[in-house]
């Protein structure tokens, strides 16, 4: 039986190429949270800091860390920084900047985490959590 298109042989490996460079998750090979909002990055970050689960944490981090240790002081200053109060009430009026690829909450002194920083990078279509991170 013949069919409209043609059968190419290179065909699944383009398709799977074109995946894997896109950023498909079904081919990332990993379990990192993917976040589309801020604020389900920042209830995450809260349930985590919450649980005191630095574990979660550290897996959640893009890219996985491999034989590197992230620095598991910093989830704990995250979680002094923030106080009784939630990060996704903190910055409740932020968005994610649908034109960059980076984007970073926190400042430098003043501020509602003082010195404290929280990087996320974009991949493919949604935002995974670089790092967290203190400039004094």
């Amino acid at each position: 039986m013949k069919t409209a298109f043609p059968r190419c042989h290179y065909m699944r490996a383009a398709l799977f190429i074109f995946l894997l460079l896109t950023g498909s998750p079904a081919f990332s090979g990993s379990d990192e949270p993917q976040f589309t909002h801020l604020s389900d990055a920042l209830s995450f970050l809260d349930q985590a800091l919450d649980q005191k689960d630095w574990e979660k944490l550290d897996s959640a981090l893009y890219p996985p860390f491999g034989s590197e240790q992230p620095n598991r002081n910093n989830w704990p200053q995250l979680e002094r920084a923030r106080g009784d109060r939630a990060l996704k009430t903190m910055f409740l009026e932020m968005s994610f900047s649908e034109d960059r690829s980076k984007f970073s909450i926190g400042y430098c002194g003043s501020g509602p985490l003082l010195h404290t920083h929280i990087d996320f990078v974009k991949v493919g279509d949604s935002w995974r959590l670089t790092a967290v991170w203190m400039c004094r």
